[in-house]
Order: C-alpha cells, then sequence, then structure tokens
C-alpha cells in the first residue's frame, strides 16, 4: 500500500467552519485542538506493511499549561509475525499548524516543539500502554504569527510518531499516529478544553535498525534532519533492555534482473506480515549478489513491485509479483532469483529446488501465531498457502457428494429387488 503516505493525508477545506476567534483573556485557549491531523510526526522513507488488524491510539485527556501542553495517551500496536523480543519504545510528539490561505488553498506550518517519552517494553497480541507527554508551547504564538502572514489559523494539531525496538535494538517499527479516516476526525476539542480523541496505527513491518533513513530536512522543525534511529537507541540503551537477539541463518542472495527494470521498481524480502530483511531499488541494477542474515520461524516471500509497496494487489492498481515462501531451518541457504520487470514475473530457487511461483495469502493473518520453522526443499502442498490449500480441499467435496447419491441409488435399487423376491 504505503510508501509515502503522509502526503496523501491532505487536510480538508470544509474545517473551516471549525475555526473559532481567540480569547480576549487567554488567546491559547479557544484554539480548536486535533491530534494526527497530518498522520504523523515524522515517517521511515521505506516504511511498508501489508493490510491486516490496525492499531489504535487514544487521547484520554490533556490539559493545557503556561509553558506545556500535557497529553495522556493509550496505545495498542499492531501485532506483528516476527518472532521477535520487544523492547523499550519511544514516543515522538510535536505541534503543527492547519489553516485556510483563502480560495480553497491550505496552508500549514510546524510549530518548534519537539518532545520525546520511553514506553516500557510490551508485546504480542493485547500490547497495550498509557503514556504520558508533554509538548513545549513556547513557539507557538510565534508559528501561528508566521502562518497569519498569509492564512487564518484553523487548528493546532498534536502530531506523534511510535518507534518500537525489538532483539536488542536490531530492528525497528515505525507507527505514524492517522486519524481514523479524514483529518477532520482528529478534532479533539481546543487547546483550553482538550477532548478525547482516538485514531488508528497502520501495520507497517519491522525492518533491520540499519535500514532506517533519516527524516529529510525540515525549516521549523528539523533544519538538519534528524536521524530518529540514533535517538531511538540511546533512550533505549538508557532505559536498558533485555530483549534476546533473532535466531537467523545465513542467506546468500544471487539475484538477476534481466532487463533491466526502469523507474521506480523495488524487490522486497517480507514475511507475510509486511516485516522486511531485504529492501532494494532497481532502477537499471542487474544483479545483486549479497548475504544477509534470515530469521528463523517464519516463512519470507519476494515481492517485484512498482515502488508502491508489497501490497500492490491490494487496495490500489499497482503491478508487481510476490514469489516463495522461502522457508528457513538453522543450516545455511543459497537463493537464486531472476526477475523481470516487463511481466513482471519472477522465479526463485532455494538450494537448487524451484520455490513459488505460489502467492502469499492476500491478506495476512490477523491472530494465528508465528509459524514454526520451515524446511528449504518445499513440496507442492507446503509451497501452497493456506487458503489455497483449503480450497483444494472443498474442490473435492462435490465428488464426494456425487458418489454418496450413487451409493445411496445403488442401494435402494437393491431393496427394492429384495422386497420384489419376498413377494
Amino acid at each position: 500500500m504505503i510508501r509515502r503516505l503522509g502526503s496523501v493525508l491532505c487536510l480538508v477545506m470544509g474545517a473551516t467552519a471549525w475555526a473559532a476567534p481567540a480569547s480576549a483573556a487567554d488567546p491559547l485557549n479557544d484554539i480548536p485542538f486535533a491530534v494526527a491531523s497530518e498522520g504523523g510526526l515524522f515517517w521511515e522513507a521505506r516504511n511498508d506493511g501489508r493490510q491486516g488488524a490496525h492499531g489504535d491510539w487514544a487521547l484520554l485527556e490533556g490539559h493545557l499549561g503556561p509553558r506545556l501542553l500535557h497529553l495522556k495517551l493509550r496505545i495498542e500496536p499492531p501485532w506483528n509475525g516476527l518472532p521477535a523480543d520487544a523492547g523499550p519504545a519511544v514516543l515522538f510528539g510535536g505541534l503543527s499548524l492547519y489553516g485556510d490561505a483563502g480560495g480553497d488553498v491550505a496552508a500549514g506550518g510546524r510549530v518548534r516543539s519537539l518532545a520525546a517519552v520511553t514506553l516500557a517494553p510490551c508485546q504480542g497480541p493485547g500490547c497495550r500502554s498509557e503514556v504520558e507527554i508533554d509538548l513545549p508551547l513556547d513557539d507557538l504564538p510565534a508559528a501561528i504569527k508566521r502562518l497569519e502572514k498569509n492564512a487564518s489559523l484553523i487548528w493546532v494539531s498534536a502530531e506523534l510518531t511510535l518507534v518500537r525496538t525489538f532483539a536488542g535494538g536490531t530492528w525497528l517499527q515505525v507507527l505514524p499516529f492517522m486519524p481514523e479516516d479524514a483529518p477532520i476526525d482528529a478534532r479533539a476539542g481546543r487547546l483550553g478544553a482538550v477532548a478525547p480523541a482516538k485514531g488508528t496505527l497502520f501495520p507497517f513491518g519491522l525492518f533491520p535498525a540499519a535500514q532506517a533513513t533519516r527524516v529529510p530536512p525540515d525549516p521549523e522543525l528539523f533544519p538538519q534532519g534528524f536521524d530518529y534511529a540514533a535517538a531511538v537507541e540511546i533512550r533505549r540503551s538508557a532505559a536498558g533492555d533485555g530483549s534476546l537477539p533473532l535466531a537467523t541463518t545465513p542467506a546468500l542472495l544471487r539475484i538477476s534482473i534481466a532487463p533491466a527494470c526502469n523507474g521506480s521498481y523495488v524487490l522486497t524480502l517480507h514475511d507475510e506480515r509486511g516485516d522486511r530483511v531485504f529492501d532494494r531499488p532497481l532502477d537499471q541494477i542487474t544483479s545483486i549478489d549479497e548475504e544477509i542474515q534470515l530469521p528463523l520461524g517464519v516463512p519470507w516471500w519476494f515481492t517485484l513491485h512498482d515502488g508502491g509497496g508489497i501490497d500492490f494487489d491490494q487496495g490500489r492498481q499497482g503491478s508487481g509479483v510476490r514469489v516463495g515462501p522461502i522457508g528457513t531451518t538453522e543450516q545455511p541457504i543459497a537463493v537464486d532469483a531472476a526477475f523481470d520487470c516487463s511481466g513482471p514475473h519472477g522465479v526463485v530457487r532455494v538450494d537448487g529446488a524451484v520455490v513459488g511461483p505460489t502467492q502469499a495469502p492476500a491478506t495476512p493473518p490477523t491472530t494465528a501465531a508465528p509459524a514454526a520453522p520451515a524446511a528449504p526443499a518445499l513440496s507442492p502442498a507446503a509451497a501452497m498457502p493456506a487458503q489455497e490449500r483449503g480450497a483444494d480441499r472443498s474442490s473435492g467435496q462435490p465428488v464426494v457428494a456425487v458418489l454418496a447419491l450413487l451409493v445411496g441409488l445403488v442401494l435402494l435399487v437393491t431393496l427394492g429387488r429384495r422386497s420384489d423376491d419376498r413377494s
């Protein structure tokens, strides 16, 4: 689905009626307030995931102080399928502005307000955390003046992004706070009278911390950009982290792309829920020869997609091909793959045995426990997704019904003949 969804969460202009004049006694009290109207404080540029059960967030209460906006939140992150121990998480928060520049033109800006708070580890279905965060207000009056040079203020929004750590800080998950539907749904009363609000956390997958990308420069909030992974690591180390490293096996990837892909095509190696271990743009690349550490405990799929995300076949008109699954044991494996973007299509061999081209399930499971390790050499039945195996079994039911009908007819004929003999 989702690589740059933040740009899609544009703010609706119909909310102009929501604005109200500021109080003469306290200019901030009556300013309309929202949470997550921009869809997060920052994003991981290469964030990806699969459609599935979302996580949730809720604003429980808030209070406006002289220099801080105090918020109390409840967070229920989406469950990940990778069998990785959770470590501490970090919630980042800040403030943004939304205004009307006239003529159906929106205006926005950032407040120089950045806060972070560390959360205790939380893992698995039922994971829930309550957290309190204080957002600095020192720059808010000046930020409003900057906006009002060219527009009228409509609301102030708290923007939040949760970064979770796993496996001793070697894996991350970046979860921007989003409204339930449209940005107007993010409204939460006024700064002086904060009202409860709620929203969603898209199930973005886990990825190696070494693959984290720096947040691009923002003239108001991040003038030099922001290395969020480094900031998270400082807090994780200070908090103490007892999470265990992931069990992995060496996997040698030997990949050929012919003809070479043009433009935005990307090759991603991911599990059923969208956790990714390998992610590579393919513009003019014809071969990849690389050894990675492939986590055990889940099957893996290669997805060649058009740059819009690994769920190219769910909810958008994208192009791509998904080949797998690739099973793992504790033994090293060699993965040979050949892809063609013109189709697109691909063939994958694991230790010489062809895998696929079978599709991963259309949508990942929502409650199933992590899968047990699978052997690299897969039988046709084992290589088939559960949905397809179920369909295969059900396809035999009409045959069974016909056989039962025939047996019934034979019995009726036989009994009829015996009745005639008695008479």
